[in-house]
């Protein structure tokens, strides 16, 4: 008959009940400390296997990777097949921009300041009416006849002198 009991997991001491590992698996930290978790850069990120899951790490690296939500410096998880930064909640900075007035034959406006993930994820107006996108609007990159960027493209001209301003940031 084999006894289940639950492992104490610290070696400087037997009576230290801090570090827990219980026969399920789980494993308790008592304690009003800190906790170090493993550290490296984008691309020392671990080989995930299948059966893995509930990862967490520390990412010391920035800049463009294979997967561009995982490559900020800071915490990251491995949830739903990749590495993902954890973003803490609080404010962002909502940025305005003006792309002048429209003059009744016009549709393409820009070169925009930030290019957004998605329409979605801007606010256009018109004046002072909202623009909804794939119904007012889309965005398009590197339009013909116009300088390299990313550019609003109206599905009608932007009435004559009706100012176009756009507000970033509600993705971040």
């Amino acid at each position: 008959m084999k006894f289940l009991k639950t492992k104490n997991i610290s070696k400087f001491s037997v009576s230290d009940n801090a570090y827990i590992q219980y026969p399920s698996g789980r494993i308790d930290i008592d304690s009003t400390n800190s906790l170090k978790v493993p550290k490296g850069t984008t691309a020392q990120q671990p080989q995930i296997s299948l059966r893995t899951g509930g990862m967490i790490r520390y990412n010391t690296s920035s800049g463009a990777g294979a997967n561009p939500a995982a490559t900020a410096i800071g915490l990251e998880i491995y949830h739903d097949g990749a590495w993902r930064t954890v973003r803490l909640k609080g404010p962002s900075t909502i940025t305005k921009q003006t792309l002048g007035p429209g003059n009744a034959t016009e549709t393409k406006f820009g070169p925009l300041t930030f290019v957004p993930a998605s329409a979605d994820n801007i606010i256009v107006l018109v004046e002072n009416v909202i623009q909804i996108s794939t119904s007012n609007f889309t965005i398009v990159t590197n339009p013909v006849g116009y300088p390299s960027g990313t550019y609003l493209n109206f599905l009608s001209a932007v009435p004559l002198g009706k100012e176009i301003t756009i507000y970033y940031g509600f993705d971040q």
